[in-house]
């Protein structure tokens, strides 16, 4: 029987032959199929396929620089970037899709201790591969710092929204803090979203967690399809942890942002107008009161505050005109 070990090699191989066969040119549909089963199979695949692909991107940068330049492989290379998914694409990250459709920005980053920041500017999404084979996708506008050792996986989410898969380990719980919250999980699928004046929320994917307060008094379990909020302005010890089942849909839309879109239910359009900003430097301006009051509902991509603001004006009978660099919803 394989070692652990040995396992982890073996998908580190495995890992650079794709990335070799990517790079040499477009796959077929038989390989490709092969690639996204094989990317499926095990949470470490995706880490180590990434670390394939930028170790190839390293090394195409060193020869172009030449003999009189030099270059560090434990710099961030980035295998693919761009702003923003189109609406209509799902979003995979896999094969041509990270080599060659630009939709991501995917970072090697081997040596956490010597940089644990990480960050993503407005507009930015970003998809990293952790040194424990777990991976973290950072949304627009988010600050990770990490701490990995022999003992321990820590990720303080400082800022911002982020998607964990957590690679297997019981003899180092997966850790992330928000806040006064801490997540503790072994292998499983979450999210953690901490934005100023806002509820920290944990949307748990796939698995269980363990979500601890400062105050409370135990520690609370969340299963797949749970929602546990925080709110920031809950001064009573042991009450400030709120959780609730959701249906499937609920977390795919609370996920949709790794596609580069914004989901709304039921949603002010002055809330909407406040998460759109988190994305653009375009400000979305709803005039009178009695409009920032009405709700909207939809899938709307994120890179398109224009597109949102058409639409919600058609929902709300009124029209959108540009003030200043603003887009301004208004009936007057």
């Amino acid at each position: 029987m394989n070692s652990v070990r040995e396992t982890s090699s073996r998908i580190d191989d495995v890992a650079a032959d794709w990335a070799a066969r990517v790079d040499r040119g477009a796959l077929s549909t038989e390989e490709q199929a092969a690639l996204d089963a094989w990317c499926a199979s095990d949470r470490r695949c995706l880490g180590a396929y990434a670390r394939a692909q930028a170790v190839l991107c390293s090394m195409d940068r060193a020869q172009a620089l030449g003999a009189g330049d030099s270059f560090e492989l434990r710099s961030a290379a980035p295998a693919a970037a761009i702003a923003a998914f189109p609406p209509h694409r799902p979003w995979r990250v896999t094969a041509a899709m990270a080599a060659g459709l630009a939709a991501l920005v995917i970072w090697l980053m081997p040596h956490w201790s010597s940089d644990p920041s990480v960050t993503t500017v407005k507009g930015e999404l970003r998809q990293l591969p952790l040194p424990d084979g777990s991976s973290v996708t950072l949304n627009t506008a988010t600050a990770i710092q990490t701490r990995f050792t022999a003992k321990q996986r820590v990720v303080e989410l400082v800022q911002g929204e982020a998607l964990f898969d957590v690679a297997k380990d019981p003899t180092r719980p997966f850790q992330v803090r928000a806040g006064e919250l801490t997540i503790k999980a072994v292998g499983t699928s979450f999210t953690v979203r901490r934005m100023s004046g806002s509820a920290v929320q944990v949307v748990v994917r796939e698995g269980v967690v363990e979500v601890v307060h400062a105050h409370a008094l135990r520690p609370l379990r969340a299963m797949q399809n749970q929602l546990v909020e925080l709110s920031p302005r809950t001064e009573a010890p042991g009450q400030s942890l709120v959780q609730r089942t959701i249906t499937p849909q609920r977390v795919a839309r609370e996920l949709s942002w790794r596609e580069g879109l914004i989901s709304f239910e039921g949603v002010t359009l002055a809330k909407a107008a406040a998460e759109f900003e988190r994305y653009s430097d375009i400000r979305i301006v709803v005039v009178e009161p009695e409009l920032a009051n009405k709700t909207i509902t939809g899938l709307f991509a994120a890179n398109n505050p224009a597109g949102f603001a058409r639409a919600a004006a058609a929902v709300v009978d009124a029209h959108v005109s540009e003030h200043a660099g603003e887009l301004r919803i208004s009936r007057n």
